[in-house]
C-alpha cells in the first residue's frame, strides 16, 4: 500500500514538473 502511494506520488512529481515546463516553453515561445 505505501509503494503504491509512493510511485503514485512520484508520478504526480513528474507530471507536475512536465506541465511547469509546457509553461515555460509556452512563455518563450509566446
Amino acid at each position: 500500500m505505501e509503494k503504491e502511494i509512493w510511485i503514485i506520488s512520484k508520478f504526480n512529481m513528474i507530471i507536475n514538473v512536465g506541465s511547469k515546463n509546457k509553461i515555460k516553453i509556452k512563455a518563450v515561445k509566446e
